[in-house]
């Protein structure tokens, strides 16, 4: 059965340090399963690109617009939670890390973070296009087994 992106929203309103020990993970790095996480530069430029996802006909409840500091200020407070254990784990999880330290590099400019739910591939190019129209980048769908560039 597929999530509901409800179950895994990020929690903008939250402080950093309570939103790391809620959200998804794989392997102790972000892992937003049936999510797009995209970047777009400007804040202007991607509330429009919320907007255009929308009338694509995404619905409003599956797109979540993430200010560039809470979210690495978040993900600096997942990995600062790390046990022993837990960093030894993250090490095996080389990919994911090195995607988590691209979107942190991202977000420390100031940069926009786009969250779409889309579990259905077919929907992968649609959206990413969309996002793509209004300057997104580092485009990446999160999938059961695997992260798919986009």
């Amino acid at each position: 059965m597929a999530d509901s992106h409800a179950e895994h929203r990020p929690p903008v309103s939250e402080d950093p340090a309570e939103a790391a020990k809620d959200m998804p993970k794989a392997m102790g790095h972000l892992y937003p399963v049936g999510d797009i996480l995209a970047v777009v530069d400007d804040r202007a430029e991607a509330q429009r690109a919320v907007q255009a996802l929308k009338d694509a006909g995404v619905r409003e409840g599956d797109i979540d617009l993430v200010d560039g500091p809470w979210f690495a200020q978040v993900m600096r407070a997942n990995k600062e939670s790390w046990n022993p254990i837990q960093r030894v784990v993250a090490v095996l999880a080389a990919e994911e890390g090195e995607v988590v330290r691209d979107y942190i590099q991202q977000a420390d400019q100031g940069h926009t973070i786009l969250v779409v739910h889309a579990e259905e591939p077919e929907m992968w190019e649609c959206i990413a296009g969309v996002l793509r129209t209004h300057g997104a980048h580092h485009v990446r769908h999160y999938g059961r087994l695997e992260m798919t560039v986009l």
